[in-house]
């Protein structure tokens, strides 16, 4: 809603093997585009789909922080919201 606020970017890819093999494509997708992390989905059996944050600035927002990106902390333990499930790359918070 904001793209001025957080850099962010998603591509999909063709699935090779299993999610974990995508690691070192990610990896090139890093370097070349001078991204931050990324954190994967699955779309289908045949899709993953990688979101990338651009800069450490957009890293380090609560919304970054509190999902699994690669090569930062665990999402962070929050006292307001509050982690009460998560099921792959879906995390869900209890927010009063």
């Amino acid at each position: 809603m904001y793209p001025d606020k957080m850099g962010v970017a998603y591509q999909n890819f063709p699935m090779t093997g299993n999610m974990h093999g995508m690691i070192n494509q990610m990896k090139v997708q890093l370097k070349e585009n001078g991204f931050d992390t990324y954190t994967l989905q699955s779309v289908s059996d045949n899709e993953i789909r990688a979101f990338f944050l651009s800069d450490k600035a957009s890293s380090e927002t609560l919304l970054a922080r509190m999902l699994p990106f690669v090569d930062k902390k665990a999402p962070v333990e929050l006292d307001v919201a509050q982690l009460i499930y998560q099921q792959g790359g879906y995390w869900v918070y209890k927010i009063p």
